[in-house]
């Protein structure tokens, strides 16, 4: 499988995703460009493969890029993965779609008046239209806190009439007590929303709520860190690690990784709000790295030594692999 990030552009706006959040930052939305993968590029990594293509945007969504139904024109029916909010009004997508027997994933955080509670700019009625005319598989995951898990019938109801998969995962928490703080596109926020999963009985947050516990979890982030684009200056500490390979993944910039996580990474690095130099990552009067920041330097020096041969835009394809196997940069 090979996964292809095509834009950043969205109709929705995922607070707990990487458009809103990352390590150094929690208020408003990040500065990542506003780009679509170029078309020549997918047309070639598509002509040059058999494999299925897994459309996941890091912080877009496939459906947005401009020449969507086009691109999935190349692809032979039965390998695609289409990766999607389902926020969008395109009736030749969804006939495209259809006719390629796409298997697509809808990552939901909550249906009806609460669709738009994590997932900002939501409409629930464009969202269950595509529902209903989407003849392909369709794999709704459904992310759990306190305050949606009272709707697991009316998911499992739905999933039922329309014949969709139905998953049930544990909402995301960027704090270890198991929550997150909710802040829209500006830097207000919101609420913070707690995760759970399944088996819980009595949610104590049904309703959303600022908390204690989100207030001060966000002190550390009200000032924010000026730093730069990892394409135009290094500004982190080099560490060496062990590369993983497993899916090619290209990110929407045209660079080719051998994960997901270093394409994941890279792309969260195209932000200017992080610096990750010596001083700012090590615990206070000691000189020790925190575990977190050691993972993420040791990713960029990788992804840094790439980037002299990884872009679609400058290598061919094959030689970029080529270059993947005989390397272990």
């Amino acid at each position: 499988m090979i996964n292809i990030d095509l834009t950043t552009k969205n109709t929705v706006y995922n607070t707990l995703g990487p458009q809103a959040q990352w390590i150094q930052h929690r208020f408003g939305r990040r500065d990542y460009p506003d780009v679509d993968l170029d078309f020549a590029c997918i047309k070639d990594v598509i002509n040059k493969t058999t494999d299925t293509i897994n459309f996941v945007s890091v912080f877009g969504d496939p459906s947005e890029h401009k020449d969507i139904v086009k691109i999935l024109s190349l692809i032979p029916a039965g390998k695609i993965v289409f990766n999607s909010n389902l926020n969008f009004v395109n009736n030749k997508l969804i006939e495209v779609l259809n006719e390629k027997h796409a298997y697509i994933v809808f990552p939901c955080y909550g249906i009806n008046q609460l669709v738009d509670k994590i997932t900002l700019n939501s409409n629930w009625k464009i969202i269950e239209n595509n529902l209903a005319n989407l003849h392909c598989t369709v794999c709704v995951e459904f992310y759990l806190f306190e305050h949606n898990i009272s709707q697991i019938e009316l998911v499992k109801e739905l999933c039922n009439r329309l014949s969709l998969e139905l998953k049930f995962k544990p909402g995301v928490a960027t704090h270890p007590d198991g929550f997150s703080t909710i802040i829209d596109n500006n830097g207000i926020w919101l609420y913070d929303a707690y995760s759970c999963n399944d088996q819980m009985q009595e949610p104590k947050w049904s309703n959303l709520y600022q908390t204690v516990p989100g207030y001060n979890s966000l002190i550390q982030y009200i000032k924010p860190v000026q730093g730069n684009s990892i394409l135009e200056k290094q500004n982190f500490y080099k560490i060496k690690s062990k590369l993983e390979k497993n899916n090619v993944s290209i990110s929407v910039t045209g660079n080719v990784f051998p994960s997901f996580e270093l394409h994941q990474i890279f792309s969260n690095a195209l932000c200017s709000d992080w610096d990750f130099s010596f001083s700012k990552i090590t615990h206070f009067n000691r000189i020790t790295i925190k575990p977190e920041y050691k993972y993420l330097c040791g990713s960029l020096t990788q992804i840094c030594a790439m980037l002299e041969f990884n872009s679609l835009t400058k290598n061919d394809y094959d030689d970029i692999l080529a270059n993947f196997a005989d390397s272990n940069v």
